[in-house]
């Protein structure tokens, strides 16, 4: 007798062409293999209690079964490009950005990276004639500054004329002439892009333990801990499960095959940076952080439609609410405590920059230029005193664009960055 292992599953996402329609018909092309902790597919279908007046007092109607509907709760590791965005790589979207840019609606394509030409500073340079339409406002770069690798948040991308790039925060110090600049793959809210997750998963040995979860909204957070290693998560709500013998091309008479993964390794959450201060100032400055945990507010309401799938015609993105919790151990000589908590009584914005990562193709950035301070909790970390800040996070009103937004990554409230 045998028994299957949590552990040993294969879990693979399809983003749907039209919403809810099978597409196993060409599950090879269809569907991308996604790096995920062990879960399952939670099927939940509808019932419905039969009101019925009954005759005998131990007589009960049978309930009424409705939709059936299902769940798929994922937890993954963040991961990055595995690849260097220099001035020769084309990019290759890897499947975690395929399931991200479903769960925030927006994905920027980068072109090739660049050099720097002229005016090198702290803040930026002008790259390589004409090269400058290659990067994006409100994107992430990364800059390598003394064989270290830097990544920064475009507040200005100005293609053509002169090809100048102004990066938010400042470098530790200026670049030198033909710096390698890398672009990166941005992941960003943008609200006129819907699109939904379908979900096949599979067990190794019960091969009738095989499920496919249609028409799925999904949410998203990080957890970004100092001294494991960081996660993302989000919960996919499907209209409709189905057992593997119900779908176009049933997986269960094989064996299970083996996953295969094109982004980067999972990483440690102790190596890189994070530099918080007023969203004005592009000094950096660097804090002592300990956890960062973002809750990207995506939130979807059905639309109700008796031709749809068990009778969702699809999912509606909610405006949600976006924050960020921010746990720091300040240093007692600079007088943190009262600067945050008056920048909170002010309603002064700050701005957040994290990174993980110090090479090419392994980093990976969140940038959030425009936060109000709505909670300072004092904290204990190791026996030192800490604080956890709350921070609502706004649209971006710090890049050239931004005032009157012309596109939905320059207002991004949020924008995440793989390099």
């Amino acid at each position: 007798m045998s028994r299957d292992h949590r552990q040993v599953q294969r879990l693979r996402f399809a983003v749907e062409t039209t919403f809810g329609a099978d597409a196993t018909g060409d599950v090879a092309n269809n569907f991308d293999d996604l790096r995920v902790k062990p879960t399952v597919i939670a099927r939940t279908p509808e019932f419905a209690e039969d009101e019925t007046s009954v005759q005998r007092f131990h007589q009960q109607r049978d309930d009424v079964k409705g939709p059936d509907r299902g769940s798929c709760a994922i937890e993954s590791y963040w991961t990055s490009t595995n690849e260097a965005i220099d001035d020769s790589t084309t990019v290759t979207k890897n499947e975690q950005q395929k399931f991200l840019e479903v769960c925030l609606g927006g994905y920027n394509a980068p072109g090739q990276g660049s050099l720097s030409a002229s005016g090198e500073a702290t803040t930026g340079c002008v790259v390589t004639a004409t090269e400058g339409d290659q990067f994006t406002e409100n994107s992430h770069v990364g800059i390598i500054l003394s064989g270290v690798f830097h990544p920064r948040l475009l507040a200005t991308a100005d293609p053509g004329s002169n090809d100048t790039l102004v990066w938010w925060p400042a470098l530790p110090s200026a670049i030198v002439n033909a710096t390698a600049v890398h672009n990166a793959e941005n992941i960003y809210y943008n609200e006129t892009t819907e699109k939904w997750i379908q979900i096949l998963h599979e067990t190794a040995l019960d091969r009738g333990n095989l499920w496919l979860l249609s028409g799925g909204n999904a949410d998203l957070s990080l957890n970004l801990a100092r001294g494991g290693l960081t996660t993302w998560s989000s919960t996919v709500n499907g209209a409709l499960f189905e057992h593997d013998d119900e779908i176009a091309t049933p997986q269960g008479g094989s064996a299970l095959a083996a996953a295969a993964f094109t982004d980067s390794a999972p990483i440690w959450g102790n190596e890189g940076g994070c530099h918080f201060a007023a969203s004005s100032s592009s000094t950096l400055t660097l804090v002592n952080c300990v956890e960062i945990n973002v809750d990207f507010g995506v939130n979807w309401q059905d639309v109700p439609d008796h031709n749809g799938v068990e009778g969702v015609g699809e999912w509606f993105r909610d405006r949600g609410r976006k924050t960020i919790e921010l746990t720091i151990i300040p240093d007692s000589s600079g007088g943190t405590y009262e600067v945050w908590h008056d920048a909170m009584v002010a309603g002064t914005d700050y701005g957040l920059y994290f990174w993980l990562g110090a090479t090419a193709g392994a980093t990976r950035a969140i940038g959030a230029r425009n936060c109000q301070i709505i909670f300072v909790e004092p904290v204990e970390v190791n026996g030192m005193e800490a604080q956890k800040l709350t921070l609502l996070v706004k649209e971006n009103q710090n890049s050239t664009g931004a005032g009157t937004p012309t596109t939905a990554i320059a207002a991004s409230p949020i924008v995440l960055g793989h390099l």
